[in-house]
Order: structure tokens, then sequence, then C-alpha cells
């Protein structure tokens, strides 16, 4: 029997170090998903100058209803990938979904302007570093991205700060401001969270805490999103290349024995 010539050894060692390596790594694929999304269009009582409007309790038929008695409502459900995430306002002290004049008391309903039919919530003193929830399931999904419209009412600056509570580990997720030249006008937030504590939860709280702003003011949201963002592994072109010249070097080493 022919043996493999030390050049073919050399041929064969010198593939496996230049290429080997590359053979285990994968490139990814971003993969997104929309797990939540409110458009608050499903309004009962619109706003007016006078009465702050309310939510229909009554599904459409992309859902966003409003249940008064639990404080909540129900995520669109139009497209979207998630099922079961809610908008949760028990930690909003003061009127429930509406029905009362805007600056007199604190609370929550919807709120008409500039082209947005978005929820309002409406503070006081009393009610500043209360908030809302939103409840969401993030499984599959390495990250999320929160992405949403937003204006503060009244000329003063504010601070809202989200927060984050998965059952076992919880903390603040980022802070966000408006000055008082900005108040009364239409701005967009978008940004992605990396932290391991979001990913994969089956349950999964952010809070919007309104923590400073004059008595009396307000702050509204439209176009609430939660994007869910996964990295899907994949062979990579170069590492097909690679298993290609490995099995065509073997190949030639076989016929170099069998000659």
């Amino acid at each position: 029997m022919k043996t493999i010539t030390p050049i073919s050894h050399v041929i064969l060692a010198s593939l496996v170090l230049l290429f080997g390596p590359t053979i285990q790594t994968q490139a990814q694929t971003m993969v997104t998903g929309t797990l939540a999304y409110w458009s608050f269009e499903n309004i009962g009582t619109f706003y007016s100058s006078s009465t702050i409007g309310k939510f229909s309790t009554t599904a459409a038929a992309y859902g966003e209803t409003t249940n008064t008695t639990t404080k909540t409502m129900s995520g669109n459900t139009n497209g979207i990938l998630g099922s079961g995430a809610y908008l949760d306002f028990n930690n909003v002290t003061g009127y429930v979904n509406g029905g009362y004049t805007p600056g007199t008391g604190a609370g929550w309903g919807s709120f008409t302007n500039s082209g947005h039919n978005a929820l309002i919530l409406s503070t006081n003193s009393s009610t500043l570093t209360q908030g809302m929830s939103i409840v969401l399931n993030t499984s599959g999904y390495d990250s999320i991205t929160l992405s949403f419209d937003y204006r503060a009412g009244g000329s003063t600056s504010t601070a809202e700060t989200w927060f984050y509570d998965n059952g076992t580990q919880s903390g603040q997720l980022d802070t966000f401001s408006t000055t008082a030249a900005q108040a009364g006008n239409w701005y967009t937030y978008s940004k992605t969270f990396t932290l391991a504590d979001l990913a994969n939860q089956n349950s999964l709280t952010l809070s919007l805490t309104y923590l400073s702003g004059a008595g009396g003011g307000s702050f509204s949201l439209d176009n609430l999103t939660i994007t869910g963002v996964s990295m899907i592994p994949e062979p990579a072109t170069w590492t097909l290349m690679t298993g290609g010249l490995l099995v065509i070097s073997v190949l030639w080493l076989r016929k170099s024995r069998a000659g």
C-alpha cells in the first residue's frame, strides 16, 4: 500500500489549520416579531377640551378592549405574534378610563391631538411616581425594542422612567425627559434592550413611571410597540466553501494513496 507523501500531510494539515475554525463559525440572521402593540383607536367617547375621553369596553376587530373592573386594556391582535399582552393601570390613583375634566384630577383615558388618538395619563402632585404597566410574553426572543410616540402636557419639564420585573429580577431600564419648551409637541422614542432579564420570559412587566412634572400635567402615548429580536444561526457561505475544499483534499489524498 502506498503511503501518503509528506507534502500531502502538509497540505492537509494546512487546510485544517487555516479553515477548520471557520467550519464552527456561523452567520446569524436577525428575526423580529411584534409582541405587543396599541394604536389606541378603539374609542368609546372622544376627548374634548372639557372632558377626557373613554376607551371602548367593547372589543374592536383588532382588540384593545378596556376593562374598567380590572383597570386593564388588552393588546392589539392585528398581526401580532404575542398573545395575552395587556396594559395595567392599577398603579394609577384616580379616575378610571376618562370622563373627567383635564387638569382637575389624576387618572387615565383617551386623548386626541394633532392627528393622534392616544392614551393620556393625567397627573397631579399625589400621583407622581405612579404609572402604568405592560405585561407580555418574550419567549423565544433575545432582546426587545420598545417604541412609542409621546407628548407632555403643561409648560413644565417632565421625567419618566421604564422599569422591568420578570418575577425574579427587577430593575430600571431607561429614563427620558421632556423640557418645558417641548411641552405640547409629539416626539418618538425607540430603543433596543439586550438585558438577559428581559429575554425568554413567559411573563415580563414593563412599567412606565411618571417621576416629575407639574401637578395637573399629563403624559400621552401613541403607537406603543414592543418588538422581539432574535439572532438565528445559519451556515455561512464561507463555511460551505471551506467544507468543499476539505472534501476535495480528502478525495485527492485517497486517490494518491490508491495510486
